[in-house]
């Protein structure tokens, strides 16, 4: 993956970061498959796909708790309304 492809990921929703992890864990699964079969490997070497994949849960997590932060800051703004 390159730097920009890296940044892009960072503007793409969580809905876009789990279908492409759903579609990077079928490439790794068939890179795995060639490479004991003695196949080529078309798709790229499995670490460089698990790398490309650890790089997505990485800023898939941030994302949660980016978004688990503003539920809390959100819930504790209602709570001193109320007071």
């Amino acid at each position: 993956m390159k730097r920009n492809d890296i940044t892009a990921l960072k503007e793409k929703t969580v809905a876009e970061l789990q279908k492409q992890l759903g579609e990077l864990r079928t490439t790794l699964a068939l890179a795995r498959m060639d490479k004991v079969a003695r196949k080529p490997l078309k798709n790229g070497s499995p670490s460089v796909i698990s790398d490309d994949m650890a790089r997505i849960k990485t800023v898939l997590t941030s994302k949660m708790n980016n978004l688990e932060v503003q539920k809390i800051e959100e819930a504790k703004k209602e709570t001193e309304a109320t007071e």
